[in-house]
């Protein structure tokens, strides 16, 4: 495998059910622009950018225990998003890696 592929392997969560865990309540945090957003998002996600994670998730998912998936565009914000929320306390944040790893997840 290439140096990309191993580095995205490495933030990736593992084949977890999204669809099971939203089925049990996590909040969804697309992690990309306001832009990206506008043009397709999953149903009932909170758009915060990576940027504002730290300042803004807060106010939209208080308990650091509460299930949470995050995504972008490639999975590589959604990890550094991540990071940050694990690193405020939050213990239950899944990597949903992409927009379109996402919407496959749920079709099925």
């Amino acid at each position: 495998m290439g140096f990309l592929s191993n580095f995205f392997k490495s933030f990736a969560a593992p084949d977890v059910d999204l669809k099971k865990l939203m089925d049990e309540g996590a909040r969804v945090l697309d992690v990309r622009s306001p832009a990206e957003y506008a043009n397709g998002h999953i149903e009932g996600s909170i758009n915060i950018p990576h940027t504002n994670i730290k300042e803004s998730v807060g106010k939209v998912v208080p308990a650091k225990d509460a299930l949470i998936i995050v995504y972008c565009h490639s999975g590589a914000r959604a990890a550094v998003a991540r990071g940050v929320l694990e690193k405020m306390g939050y213990t239950r944040v899944t990597n949903g890696r992409t927009y379109h790893h996402m919407l496959h997840q749920l079709s099925h």
